[in-house]
């Protein structure tokens, strides 16, 4: 790979901004020393001149000096004026790698943003990466492979369903299914619902949040997010049920003065600060609550084609009672 003096790495696929930006200054840095010749830097409040005054050091006991620069859309009209200059004619000891969301917006009617990134395609090379645009299956079979385990494409496919296509979350997901699985070997499907519906019951703990809070949008927001990740709504359903009866269970703890710990409650304790101070705000009524899960498992087990609409009413009346 040609060694450039500068780069432009922008797009919203954010990991794939951060490993380009990384692979970049390794092969820049390649019998180099980093602690002396590395610099990592915002262009927010102003910084950029040091950071360019950095690139025009000559380098200690290498070849070249190498200056990261995130955050481009955050920099100021003085800032890009110099990027803007620099880039235009980049020290050749040095390599400047500069990384962005979006390119900064026009101001005074001057697009410094799309001139920046003009004047790094003359002299260096810009690369950009579009959530969307990345195949997510392809993306989770292969960073298997990186992680020394084997994902099928059955089983890939149901962990995009599972937690969406953004590859930030899948690289982590899949972390977790690796060491589910001993580092090593075959990750299936039923690895994948094993260990992905720990994250549903996450989310369901969003959307109970969101019950006792009364916040109807988001209640049904996460709702619409879990079936259409795959979620059966009878499964949501169940989750909803335990982690209400949860809830109930530590209002009762709190109304009787007893610690939630002693009666064996099942909830991190992150989880219950947070309980009580929503609780304490809102309570739960008990027979509302109950009689609403009771009549929505009745009628869940009635009309088995329409789950959906029945857990969606369900939320409803649980954010209202």
């Amino acid at each position: 790979m040609t060694l450039h003096p500068i780069y432009l790495v922008m797009g919203d696929e954010h990991l794939l901004v951060r490993e380009k930006c990384a692979e970049l200054v390794a092969l820049a840095l390649e019998g180099g020393t980093a602690a002396f010749n590395h610099t990592v830097g915002s262009a927010v409040d102003g910084h950029v001149a040091g950071l360019l005054l950095q690139a025009q050091t000559v380098p200690m006991m290498a070849d070249r000096r190498v200056v990261e620069i995130r955050e481009l859309e955050r920099a100021n009209v003085e800032s890009l004026d110099q990027l803007l200059v620099y880039a235009q004619e980049p020290c050749p000891t040095a390599t400047v790698v500069l990384s962005c969301a979006v390119l900064p917006k026009a101001s005074g009617g001057v697009d410094r943003g799309r001139r920046i990134h003009n004047a790094v395609k003359k002299t260096g090379e810009v690369f950009q990466f579009k959530a969307g645009k990345a195949d997510p299956i392809a993306f989770a079979t292969q960073r298997a492979e990186v992680l020394g385990c084997r994902l099928d494409r059955g089983a890939a496919r149901l962990l995009v369903d599972f937690v969406g296509a953004d590859l930030g979350r899948l690289e982590g997901e899949l972390g977790k299914l690796a060491a589910f699985v001993g580092g090593q070997g075959m990750i299936d499907a039923d690895a994948v619902e094993e260990v992905c519906s720990l994250l549903a019951e996450a989310v369901v703990w969003t959307l109970t949040d969101a019950i006792v809070q009364r916040r109807t949008g988001v209640a049904i927001g996460v709702t619409h997010r879990l079936l259409e990740a795959g979620d059966a709504p009878q499964k949501i359903m169940g989750l909803i049920d335990w982690q209400l009866r949860q809830l109930l269970q530590l209002q009762d703890c709190l109304d009787r003065g007893e610690s939630p710990y002693a009666s064996g409650l099942r909830m991190p304790r992150f989880k219950i600060d947070a309980c009580k101070r929503a609780l304490e705000d809102r309570p739960l009524r008990a027979d509302e609550v109950l009689g609403q899960l009771a009549s929505a498992n009745r009628d869940m087990r009635g009309h088995a084609a329409g789950g959906r609409r029945i857990l969606e009413a369900l939320v409803l009346r649980l954010v209202a009672a």
